[in-house]
């Protein structure tokens, strides 16, 4: 039955896709221009003030471009509200400035929050995009929102994203009744570039590159949920795809120089923990630190960090596992976010490298950093990278070093091929024998013309734990993807080896074989009701065997009829999902505490509805609810959400997800609750406070993380962070836990941290 079903996904899929591609309009896909669009840079003598004002004279006398065209809804129409751009620079600084046209004001504006890197859908903003090498593959971007609030991003191919990427950079915002202007402050130091030959005899410079670079800019405009483009790109694809890019005349960068950036910092922690009842730490902790970034050339970065700290970190979201598979909670921590794309070869399955194996232990606590090195070397041909971390041991896990390499090579247009190395050494300890770890990768990346690509991944693990104990094991995986404006389809196949450990990576599960096709199409008939943007039917399907015996494992398949995307932003859908599951007495697991996923064959089926509303509004919405089968019993479900943020300087949040389970494993009933609060305040985008709440029954805790944050400088933070958490045993199916039971573990933590960064 299930490779009955397994086929006919895949005939749905094709008959789908040749019906559609048959029908693609002239509005799907177009080649890069020909002809590319072109603007002047011009240099100033006079430097501008950082306002928003744009009332200098340099400006008044600079030249401006406009013509900016829709890129969604309507791929080519033009907009209503058009947008001025102009670009200055000087010996220090390449200045953008931008006046975004508009008819309302402030009352048009929407922002939800002032938070840096700011929401790319929910948000008005202006952006601009750099291809400073000219290589059409290769992005730098800034966005800045109408209160100043500022996110920037590297892209590669418009595939891949540093989106945690933080320049030195400065943006000032000013609304009136007619629009926003945006005025924006670059430092040479914060941009990559070639070297501009200077001739002899203090000629002008010839034409080179470096004097033109690729460049575009986008503008959101959020009431009305529209993407402008100043050269347009199709509406599949993001304004990072560069080959779509005008062209900037005129730049003239200084020869790169001495770019070095230091960060000192001075972290103050008291800590007070209980375990049982019983005091476990009390006391004060200071300790120095820093970081120094040095351009060692415009093209290589080296990154070394002492006595690491962490303690601003955002907090992981909890959630509750209905699956087999281990969860997988992103990085957050700022260091290892820089460059994250280059060692990135992962996929849902499983990562050859994930950087939280550094500096956690096993249970997410922190482990000090005595120093780390990253060395990084980008050009429009190759990209190459190295990173060594020393972690220091305590009581109960041992101290290690971490060496990552990584090398990957530009083929022809759009093509790559990659290599990496992970190796993880771990000391004796009086608990354990010393380790070694050893993980290599090769991968490509293939791109078939601009709308479809091939992936695929090859690694092997070696693990030595004693001196007569070592195991291997294999891991893969190789996905095809097609994107245009109408049609999403893709099929993967993923391999990991019973034995395949990356002590430096993540693995979701061991033992699989995984079989994905999936395909989502997005037509806007002209039949379509008023106030629907797009209808959206997709279909997912994806199965699993054993890699030892092709035992069939599970499956799933979600079939989702149709969903709406409607002109403002909010959505509804309705889907259905059948699941077969075959738990051997190895696979069984504990899905909350006291209840145990036997052996045994399994086959149910889940209906689920959720829809959201416009989330840029003050007040915004979202509800997922499904019930049905599952395993041997029943589960109903709901997940709720709002947001009001009256205005942007106020943001509350609050969520709450309930899992009721009826007769699984003979259990008459069980509940879990996971529930979580964030308050956002702040008097401008560098003067914020955080606090975030989390209770949760399933892992039987709950956190507390408060964060104060003042940005007094480009990057310089003075913060101050209070965080508790706590764990407690659950009974029954009670939201709160018992009284009679006390706090099993208890934590306390409040931190004073200053840094200061030097630009050299």
């Amino acid at each position: 039955m299930i490779f009955s079903f397994m086929k006919y996904t895949l005939r749905v899929i094709v008959m789908i896709f040749c019906a559609v591609t048959t029908q693609l309009s002239a509005q799907d896909i177009f080649p890069p221009p020909a002809t590319k669009r072109a603007m002047q840079a011009r240099r100033t003598t006079s430097k501008p003030i950082i306002d928003g004002l744009l009332n200098e004279s340099a400006w008044q006398q600079t030249p401006t471009t406009r013509g900016f065209t829709i890129v969604e809804p309507r791929q080519g129409d033009s907009t209503q509200f058009d947008t001025d751009v102009k670009i200055l620079f000087d010996d220090d600084y390449l200045y953008i400035g931008a006046f975004c046209r508009d008819t309302v004001g402030w009352a048009g504006v929407r922002v939800p929050d002032l938070r840096r890197d700011f929401d790319y859908f929910t948000n008005d903003f202006f952006g601009v995009h750099f291809d400073t090498f000219l290589d059409e593959r290769n992005a730098q971007a800034f966005q800045v929102n109408p209160y100043g609030a500022q996110r920037d991003l590297l892209g590669f191919d418009d595939t891949f994203f540093d989106r945690d990427w933080d320049g030195v950079w400065r943006a000032r915002t000013n609304v009136t009744d007619s629009g926003w202007t945006a005025e924006i402050a670059i430092p040479w130091s914060t941009l990559r570039y070639p070297r501009v030959e200077q001739p002899a005899n203090n000629l002008q410079p010839r034409a080179t590159t470096a004097n033109l670079w690729g460049i575009n800019f986008m503008r959101v405009i959020r009431r009305h949920n529209i993407f402008t483009g100043w050269s347009l790109w199709p509406r599949a694809y993001s304004a990072n795809r560069m080959p779509y890019a005008g062209r900037v005349e005129g730049i003239e960068p200084p020869p790169p120089s001495v770019n070095l950036r230091v960060q000192p910092y001075i972290v103050t922690r008291y800590v007070d923990s209980h375990v049982q009842g019983e005091r476990d730490q009390k006391g004060w902790e200071f300790h120095p630190g820093g970081e120094v970034k040095w351009a060692v050339t415009p093209n290589t970065i080296l990154d070394v960090t002492v006595n690491t700290d962490f303690a601003q970190a955002d907090a992981d979201r909890q959630v509750v596992n209905l699956s087999r598979f281990s969860v997988f909670f992103p990085e957050r921590r700022q260091f290892f976010l820089e460059s994250a794309s280059l060692f990135n070869t992962d996929n849902r399955m499983f990562s050859p490298f994930f950087s939280r194996r550094i500096g956690l232990d096993v249970n997410n606590n922190p482990l000090a950093l005595d120093a780390g090195l990253r060395l990084v070397h980008r050009t429009a041909d190759r990209a190459a990278g190295g990173l060594v971390i020393r972690q220091r041991g305590n009581d109960t896990t041992a101290s290690s070093t971490f060496l990552v390499a990584r090398y990957a090579q530009n083929v022809g247009d759009g093509h790559r091929i990659g290599a990496m190395v992970t190796t993880r050494f771990d000391d004796a300890s009086p608990l354990a024998t010393s380790a070694l770890n050893v993980v290599g990768v090769l991968d490509a990346f293939y791109r078939v013309g601009q709308d479809a690509w091939l992936r695929g991944v090859v690694s092997g693990s070696f693990d030595k734990r004693s001196t007569d104990s070592s195991a291997s094991g294999l891991a893969a995986y190789f996905t095809a993807n097609y994107q245009s404006n109408t049609t999403y389809l893709s099929l993967e196949e993923v391999y990991v080896s019973k034995t395949y450990y990356p002590a430096t990576g993540f693995v979701a599960r061991n033992d699989l074989i995984r079989t994905n096709p999936e395909f989502e199409l997005d037509l806007r008939p002209s039949w379509k009701p008023d106030g629907i943007r797009s209808l959206k039917p997709s279909m997912f399907f994806e199965m699993y065997h054993s890699t030892v015996d092709l035992a069939f494992q599970e499956a799933h398949w979600r079939i989702n009829p149709c969903s709406l995307l409607f002109e403002s932003g909010s959505s509804i859908e309705a889907f259905a999902e059948f699941n077969w599951q075959n738990i051997k007495p190895i696979d069984e697991f504990d899905l909350l505490p006291e209840l145990t996923i036997h052996r045994g064959a399994y086959h149910y089926a889940t209906f689920t509805v959720r829809g959201s509303t416009d989330q840029s509004e003050p007040l915004s919405g979202a509800v997922r609810a499904g019930a049905g089968g599952y395993y041997d019993g029943s589960i109903r479900t709901v997940t709720v959400s709002g947001r009001a943020a009256p205005i942007p300087q106020v943001a509350f949040t609050l969520n709450y997800e309930w899992d009721n389970f009826r007769n699984v494993s003979a259990v008459p009933e069980r509940t879990s609750h996971l529930a979580s609060a964030e308050l956002r305040l702040a008097l401008n985008p560098r003067l914020q406070f955080v606090g975030f709440y989390q209770y949760n029954t399933a892992a039987e805790r709950t956190s507390l993380n408060m964060r104060f944050s003042w940005e007094f400088e480009p990057l310089s933070f003075v913060y101050l962070v209070f965080n508790d958490g706590r764990t407690f045993p659950t009974e029954g199916s009670g939201l709160l836990p018992r009284l009679q039971y006390a706090t099993q573990y208890k934590q306390t933590e409040a931190i004073f941290k200053i840094s200061y960064l030097r630009q050299l």
